[in-house]
């Protein structure tokens, strides 16, 4: 259970953007989960290139429903993604914002597709053993 929507936006809008998401994306979510806002905290990223939004609500809501409306408010689809898989692998602290840039040199691994079904599998133990290092057992080596 969480009291705080954090929403990262990969730019930072003009004021009179900010005030209609505000009024009518903010508004609209909000009342669709039965919440009311009591702060909101706006600060720019460490990038300087985007916005970090922390909305408080009047009470904590079930982990599930803060996940959707960080997605429907407009978070960042990658934080979205990763918070998801968090959730979903059991770490308490899901709902982190990035403390710093993750830079993808090949773009052609972005694409699960590219990857081929090898690629797919490395990919997903690899993200098994990020999410769960106490199961990683380390084999000395044999020469």
């Amino acid at each position: 259970m969480q009291n705080v929507l954090k929403v990262d936006m990969d730019w930072i809008p003009p004021d009179n953007y900010l005030a209609d998401w505000k009024h009518v994306i903010v508004r609209t979510v909000l009342d669709w989960f039965a919440v009311r806002a009591v702060d909101m905290v706006t600060e720019v990223s460490c990038s300087g290139k985007g916005l970090r939004i922390s909305i408080l609500l009047d009470k904590a809501l079930p982990d599930d429903a803060v996940l959707r409306m960080q997605f429907l408010l407009g978070d960042d689809r990658t934080r979205c993604r990763l918070n998801l898989e968090r959730f979903k692998a059991g770490i308490s602290d899901w709902n982190v914002l990035f403390r710093r840039k993750i830079v993808v040199k090949d773009k052609r691994t972005r694409n699960p597709e590219w990857w081929g079904p090898v690629h797919r599998q490395h990919h997903k133990e690899a993200m098994h053993r990020f999410y769960h290092p106490e199961e990683v057992v380390v084999k000395d080596r044999e020469d």
